[in-house]
């Protein structure tokens, strides 16, 4: 597991929260990470652009400029399990923009998805790689990222959201609760309450679920929809 603070990325145990290693990092307030699912590269926002490391040791390994206008801002982003595909959100004008890093010397904006009204606080990418997810007040809309359409829309106010394995689920936040649903059903199937969540990481096959509020740190049973850990955190940092 891995924090990142506005001047340092840190590497963490997450079954005893045991620092390993860390490495300076000129973030920003809304620095968020990545971590490829081969375990082998780091990605972390930076203003405009996505800085990457191995994950291993920390070590800088590259860098894209995803959004070129000076004023433009990354507040998340989220990489394709197969590496194919890179998606952030611009908080200056609340738009998605995919990019193609099959290779990464080489990556290019292959689509914008503008098909949104307020502003977009979370993306994700499903487990197929074919389709993005984008959330914010106005709730979530999934579309596909080789047409741009709209698949999917959820009208509630969500503040965190991130698919599970399953291409077809997703879990989200809303004011009191992370509920996981079907996509193409429509249908709830967990649900367990929690203060409002900034960020979130499953783990053991994602039967816990570490989430964050800014203050606290706790870590939750899915199945049983109950707290089972829970200690405070300096609220610079972030859970990825």
């Amino acid at each position: 597991m891995y924090t990142i603070s506005i001047k340092t990325i840190r590497k963490w145990i997450a079954d005893t929260l045991e620092q390993i290693s860390s490495a300076p990092f000129k973030g920003w307030l809304h620095a968020k990470g990545a971590i490829t699912e081969d375990g082998a590269l780091l990605f972390a926002s930076q203003n405009r652009g996505v800085t990457y490391f191995n994950a291993s040791n920390l070590e800088l390994a590259g860098q894209i400029e995803i959004l070129p206008h000076p004023d433009g801002r990354i507040r998340d982003f989220c990489v394709a399990s197969n590496m194919a595909r890179l998606v952030a959100v611009d908080s200056t004008d609340n738009k998605a923009v995919v990019w193609d890093i099959t290779n990464l010397t080489d990556a290019k904006e292959v689509l914008q998805y503008s098909d949104y009204e307020g502003d977009i606080i979370a993306c994700d990418v499903n487990s197929d790689g074919l389709r993005a997810a984008i959330a914010g007040i106005r709730g979530i809309r999934i579309f596909s990222m080789s047409t741009g359409e709209t698949v999917y829309s959820l009208h509630e106010p969500v503040f965190w959201m991130q698919f599970l394995k399953s291409p077809n689920k997703i879990a989200y936040s809303g004011s009191y609760s992370i509920k996981i649903s079907d996509v193409e059903t429509q249908e709830d199937f967990a649900e367990f309450y929690s203060s409002a969540v900034e960020s979130a990481v499953f783990i053991k096959d994602e039967s816990l679920i570490y989430t964050c509020d800014g203050k606290t740190i706790r870590l939750y049973d899915v199945e049983k929809g109950r707290c089972v850990l829970c200690f405070l955190q300096p609220p610079s940092k972030r859970v990825h």
